[in-house]
């Protein structure tokens, strides 16, 4: 996508993927930013507080967040 002479790349993107899959993300990153790209990303933060949200992240992860 071009926008006022700029290129706009979209990757897309999940929050639980395989190890391929990421890999897969990192390398198209590094191939990007040597060519001097710039980044924008979002942040996934979780309410500590919510038990069911902790027990969902520890379902998924397998593991639960350290303190």
């Amino acid at each position: 996508m071009k926008y006022k002479e700029k290129e706009i790349i979209f990757l897309p993107m999940h929050h639980a993927g395989t190890e391929k899959f990421y890999t897969n993300v990192e390398n198209k990153i590094d191939s990007l930013n040597k060519l001097n790209y710039f980044f924008f990303t979002e942040k996934v933060s979780m309410n500590n507080s919510d038990k069911l949200e902790l027990m969902k992240f520890r379902k998924i992860v397998g593991f639960a967040i350290p303190n």
